[in-house]
Parts: structure tokens; C-alpha cells; sequence
């Protein structure tokens, strides 16, 4: 087995006692663990560039941003006259129960498989990226759903991407962040969930009123509800190209 210092090059007293816990197996706190992971991704990425971090972060909060859009848009596609008419049938009690618990089913599902797939050491940015691509392409299918069926079942698919982000993003920030700024850092990547909210609030505000229908021709009639569904993936398509980009 590899001594402490051949993992880390010319490691400070800190990192010797961190590491030398983990290569003996000695119980370790939280904070040493944290730290162990912060320390080797360091050395792994040799001279970290700001911008870089500065990137993962982003791409950290904008997980976030999408799984507050994807999560809430349905609370404004509820309380839409034309989804009520056409997808409920008039049913809010039972269809309208049905559409709101699929995701949350969902996502605890994918929170607990994004657990399994990390105790058997599958890397947290994968993870992310399999999870950001279920959510985006789940509630893009979810705006042209035919039926109350499908786009429950699109839901509860949408919503083990979202767990799947959830019980990873704020681990992996911290895993980044170096000791003395990791409160901040997890604080604030958890935090760009309210800009995903104020965001949803203002594309509700801009495309919900008056009639429910956006565009009408003779032969094809869109939905608002359907524009504001897919419109709301589009942090979530942009977070995935910011985390396959680091």
C-alpha cells in the first residue's frame, strides 16, 4: 500500500493527518472526509484555474435552477383552464393528485438509485449528466403528451432525474470547495433554487391569461401549457451542456 505522502505530493500536516486516517481506515469526521476528497481532486486538476471552478459552480447552480422549474411548472399547468378541460376531463381530484404525485415518486426513486450508483463509486458529474438528460428529455416529451397516461408517466420519469441531481449536486460542491469557503459554496449552489423559482414565476406571469390556446390555425392548435412545460427545460438543457463542458 501507498504511504500518505505518495498520494499527495509534499502534503502540509493537514493533509498528512487526513489522508493517513483514510489509508488506515481510522474513523474520520465528515469534515476529513470532505476535505480527503477536496485534496485529490486538487492534485488531480494540478493548478486549479478560477475560471474553471467558477464553471463547475455554475453548471452546479443551474442543476439546481432546472430542477425548480421542472418541479414547480406543473403547480402553473394546473391551473390552466385548457389542460383542465383537455388533459383532467374537468377530474382535478383524482387526474390532477395522479399528475403531481408522479414526480415526487419519481424523484425518490432516483434519489435512492443516485445513492447506490455512488456506494459502488460511479463518478457524481456522470451521474448528473445521466440525470440532467432523463429530466430535459422527459419534459420536453412531457409538452406534446396525449393523454393524462402518458404524461404522468413522463412526470414520474422526469422525476428520477431530478433526485438523481439532488443527491448528488450538493455533495459534489462540497467534495470542490476548498475548507474555508465550503459553507458558502454549498449555500450558494443550493441557493440558485430560488432563481429557478423566480423564473418560472415570470414565464407564468408573461404566457398564462386570456385564453389558454397561444396559436391557432385551422388544422393546429397549440396549448399555453404545452409552450410553458417545455420552455421550462431550458435550464436544465443548459446546465447539461455547462457540466459536459468541465
Amino acid at each position: 500500500m501507498s504511504s500518505p505522502n505518495n498520494i499527495i505530493a509534499n502534503p502540509s500536516e493537514e493533509q498528512y493527518l487526513i489522508v493517513h486516517s483514510a489509508a488506515d481506515h481510522s474513523p474520520r469526521s465528515i469534515d476529513e472526509y470532505l476535505d480527503q476528497a477536496y485534496f485529490y481532486y486538487e492534485q488531480k486538476q494540478g493548478e486549479k484555474t478560477r475560471w474553471k471552478y467558477m464553471l463547475v459552480l455554475l453548471s452546479l447552480g443551474m442543476c439546481s435552477v432546472g430542477d425548480a422549474t421542472e418541479m414547480l411548472s406543473i403547480g402553473y399547468v394546473l391551473s390552466d383552464p385548457t389542460f383542465q378541460q383537455h388533459m383532467l376531463h374537468e377530474d382535478m381530484q383524482r387526474n390532477g393528485a395522479l399528475i403531481t404525485s408522479s414526480i415526487t415518486a419519481g424523484m425518490m426513486v432516483g434519489g435512492l438509485m443516485a445513492g447506490f450508483l455512488e456506494y459502488k463509486q460511479c463518478g457524481r458529474r456522470w451521474i448528473i449528466l445521466v440525470g440532467l438528460s432523463i429530466s430535459f428529455i422527459t419534459g420536453i416529451s412531457s409538452a406534446i403528451a396525449p393523454n393524462i397516461q402518458v404524461l404522468a408517466t413522463l412526470r414520474f420519469l422526469a422525476g428520477l432525474g431530478v433526485g438523481a441531481i439532488q443527491a448528488t449536486q450538493s455533495v459534489f460542491a462540497a467534495e470542490l470547495s476548498s475548507p474555508n469557503e465550503r459553507g458558502f459554496i454549498v449555500s450558494l449552489v443550493s441557493n440558485f433554487f430560488l432563481v429557478g423559482i423566480i423564473c418560472n414565476s415570470i414565464l407564468g406571469f408573461l404566457l398564462f391569461g386570456g385564453s389558454g390556446i397561444v396559436y391557432a390555425t385551422d388544422t393546429t392548435v397549440v396549448s399555453k401549457w404545452r409552450v410553458f412545460v417545455a420552455l421550462s427545460t431550458v435550464p436544465t438543457f443548459v446546465a447539461f451542456i455547462l457540466s459536459w463542458s468541465f
